[in-house]
């Protein structure tokens, strides 16, 4: 159920940590705007992303208000693609 609250970028980022991603920029830092990919943890710059070309309006969205491109929600795919460890 949605709270309406807005997101911000450590909740974010720390929802895709705790399942085994990381929300990084995915241009170097100063270009602008500014972009961010979702990768699976410790993956190498330039490699597979889950999903690239967010705006700062895309992880900073209101749940279930502003779905990307998919039609997901940026919490949506992250717990869609959320890696387990293995233990």
């Amino acid at each position: 159920m949605s709270t309406g609250r807005k997101h911000d970028w450590c909740d974010i980022r720390d929802l895709a940590s705790i399942n085994g991603l990381t929300l990084r920029r995915d241009k170097k830092v100063g270009d602008t705007p500014h972009t961010f990919e979702l990768v699976v943890a410790r993956t190498p710059v330039g490699t597979d992303y889950i999903i690239n070309g967010m705006y700062v309006e895309d992880v900073e969205n209101v749940e279930n208000d502003m779905p990307l491109s998919n039609g997901k929600t940026i919490t949506e795919i992250i717990l869609a693609n959320a890696v387990r460890s293995k233990k």
